[in-house]
């Protein structure tokens, strides 16, 4: 339960890597663990969906937690979802995740599309950013990686894994990628998109 997880967050002391599936609004109860924990510095989160709550919690947390090095977030939220742009602007000053892995569906809200940009132009710590997304007709999934990588001289390594994209914003992204080694993109020849 998260409830349980909320106390191994706060009283271990050995703990360092932590893996929680959890549903639907369960991340608010052992954000507080999140906050106030020293020691994990690899921590996984899947969840089918997140709730605004959800990520409003874990971007207050991430504000707090000092340990971390590695972040996973999984799930198929849609990063519109109200308090992305709060876990964005976490990770941005956050002073030790050097690795980030994103399971969600490109933003296209603007204010998380700002906050994604910021956090790859802002961050002291990022180093690595793995991104497994579908680009939606609203969004500007290749402006905003391109955006934040060109102003970025920390973030080393892209591996961007997508489920569709259209065939403009794939275009522009292979060549961007031609002058950064660091970037990965998966299917490199798509055989359709849209």
């Amino acid at each position: 339960k998260a409830s349980g997880m909320d106390l191994i967050l706060k009283h271990s002391k050995s703990v360092e890597k932590l893996q929680v599936h959890l549903q639907q609004g369960a991340l608010a109860s052992f954000s507080e663990g999140i906050a106030l924990n020293g020691t994990v510095k690899e921590l996984r989160i899947h969840s089918l969906h997140l709730s605004a709550q959800d990520m409003t919690h874990l971007g207050s947390a991430l504000l707090q937690n000092t340990s971390l090095t590695m972040l996973a977030l999984h799930t198929f939220t849609d990063g519109n979802t109200p308090g992305a742009a709060a876990v964005f602007e976490a990770i941005a000053s956050h002073p030790c995740i050097r690795h980030l892995e994103l399971s969600l569906i490109h933003v296209s809200d603007p204010a998380a599309s700002k906050a994604f940009i910021k956090m790859l132009q802002t961050s002291k710590s990022l180093r690595v950013l793995r991104y497994h997304t579908s680009s939606n007709p609203n969004s500007n999934l290749a402006q905003d990686i391109i955006t934040g990588l060109n102003d970025s001289t920390k973030v080393t390594t892209v591996d961007l894994r997508y489920a569709m994209m259209r065939a403009s914003e794939f275009d522009a992204l292979a060549k961007f990628a031609q002058s950064r080694p660091g970037i990965l993109i998966m299917p490199s020849k798509p055989s359709k998109y849209v």
